[in-house]
């Protein structure tokens, strides 16, 4: 409520339409995605965290653009390296968003020879870890390769949709799930092209074509899918490539996280995140939650 009365959360009034694969406006195809209430944070979404954060006062200092590859645990204190065994930070406590250096398809995905907490903390060590760690494990998400585009300014964006999804055809033909459009404050409109990854026979696939083959491929269908929005389709020309995540966006299908492996205590380890059990599973509601229940575990805890 707070973050309604500011303004920094509001509703989101977009239409969700539909697009077949030759690029035809059809009925929105029905998702659970697109149940209950649609909220945007402005003026972006990391508007949220920062209000979140300055709510309570509190003093974060945010660093980016490193890679954490290895961790090590003393018994008493995290250390954060990166590819080159480089010390990036030291911590008391070590709390993942995300399942990546917990979950054993980094092994696959950056060519990893371990499953980095598992190899920081020996399984015995921390049993509350060990259970969490053997549930991550069993997990499975839906794979996605996110294309970040930026067009240049248009000046009809209330006419634009919030989201395009295609029909089960058109996801097959182009190996896209949907289009996500961003408008921003100066005009300029953010398109995040969710990619699919999957076999012939509709398994996941993260091995299957490199990241600038797969970018091309993912452009190839653009133009086809947005010619009923002329003016979408023209911008395409002025696009510039933000770049491609690759296991961008993965959705959680199975094996939620339990909430009371949320905390691991003797490894001061803790998750959250839309993976974790409970209302919201898969979804930003969910990982808001989860991490809203974990600080007051932790809160409780002192």
């Amino acid at each position: 409520e707070p973050l309604r009365s500011s303004g920094v959360l509001r509703r989101e009034w977009g239409d969700c339409l539909g697009v077949d694969e030759e690029g035809e406006v059809v009925a929105c195809p029905d998702h659970s995605f697109l149940s209950g209430e649609q909220l945007r944070g402005y003026p972006s979404m990391a508007g949220v965290c920062q209000a979140l954060l300055d709510g309570v006062g509190a003093s974060v200092e945010m660093r980016f653009g490193r890679r954490v590859a290895r961790l090590n645990w003393d018994g008493l204190t995290w250390s954060l390296l990166d590819e080159a065994g480089a010390l990036l930070l030291q911590a008391r406590s070590l709390v993942l968003s995300g399942s990546l250096l917990a979950h054993p398809r980094g092994m696959a995905l950056l060519h990893w020879d371990d499953v980095p907490l598992r190899a920081a903390v020996a399984e015995g060590q921390d049993p509350a870890l060990d259970l969490a760690l053997a549930c991550i494990a069993r997990s499975t998400a839906a794979l996605r390769w996110n294309l970040m585009l930026e067009l240049p300014a248009l000046a009809a964006q209330d006419a634009l949709p919030r989201q395009i999804w295609l029909t089960a055809a058109a996801q097959r033909r182009w190996s896209i799930e949907r289009l996500v459009l961003h408008p921003q404050s100066d005009g300029r409109v953010g398109l995040v092209v969710h990619g699919l990854d999957h076999h012939a026979d509709g398994e996941p696939d993260v091995s299957s074509l490199p990241s600038a083959e797969r970018e091309l491929r993912l452009q190839k269908g653009l133009t086809t899918l947005l010619r009923s929005w002329p003016c979408l389709a023209h911008a395409l020309d002025q696009a510039i490539v933000l770049g491609l995540m690759r296991w961008g966006a993965s959705t959680p299908l199975s094996h939620p996280l339990p909430s009371e492996w949320q905390w691991c205590p003797i490894s001061s380890v803790g998750f959250c995140g839309d993976w974790i059990e409970g209302p919201g599973f898969g979804r930003a509601e969910g990982a808001l939650r989860s991490a809203a229940d974990l600080a007051d575990r932790l809160q409780a805890a002192r």
